[in-house]
């Protein structure tokens, strides 16, 4: 595989300490420099990561807060209890609409017959939503979504190896439907305890927006 300088210079900005010399001049593959990417993230141990949370007015709106290296489950629970806000309405919703797509999922051709790679969910509601109308949740980042040649289909309840196009979809919305079953709506405000490196939520006029990465 092609060695990357702009890749081993990205790795180097997340964790300096990891790179020798030789790799840091000479440069390290893509397929280093995803999986040491996704060992500072909750992706290898539970198929997904938050890239970034908005909340108008909140903490983590301004802050420079990494998502991305949240890494442990009870991390994970109290940054989606930050985005919920308390609103058990929302909290309802989403947890309907996480269930719903999982199962469509499940049953859909379209999905059994592709290799989704770096696709994401997206989360979004209004604020002051009583009744959790304004929930939405969509799939979105399909650039490097790709068909299997011959009809094949994938089950992606399996981990990503080389060649076998795996994506490990499932093991994700599995782990997130049972995060999400473990968020405690009387408490909204936790605090994370993070080293802050870089900004990555997104400001939602009028609304509250999530993003986890798959």
């Amino acid at each position: 595989s092609k060695l990357r300088v702009d890749l081993a210079a990205k790795l180097h900005a997340i964790d300096p300490t990891v790179l020798s010399e030789q790799q840091r001049t000479e440069g390290i593959t893509k397929l280093f420099y995803l999986q040491q990417r996704d060992s500072y993230a909750s992706s290898q141990s539970l198929g997904l990561r938050i890239e970034g949370i908005s909340r108008p007015g909140k903490p983590f709106t301004s802050s420079k807060v990494d998502f991305k290296r949240l890494k442990e489950p009870e991390e994970l629970v109290r940054a989606l209890c930050f985005y919920v806000g308390g609103n058990s309405a929302v909290h309802r919703a989403f947890a309907k609409a996480l269930d719903e797509l999982a199962a469509d999922l499940r049953t859909s051709p379209w999905f059994m017959q592709r290799e989704l790679v770096s696709s994401s969910l997206l989360f979004v509601h209004d604020v002051g939503d009583t009744n959790g109308d304004s929930v939405r949740l969509r799939l979105i980042d399909f650039a490097k979504t790709a068909e299997l040649p011959d009809g094949r289909s994938l089950s992606h309840e399996v981990p990503w190896e080389a060649g076998n196009h795996e994506d490990g979809y499932l093991i994700g919305m599995d782990s997130l439907c049972r995060l999400w079953g473990e968020i405690d709506v009387a408490h909204p405000h936790s605090p994370i305890a993070l080293s802050a490196n870089d900004e990555t939520g997104r400001k939602a006029e009028g609304g509250e927006e999530s993003s986890l990465e798959r």
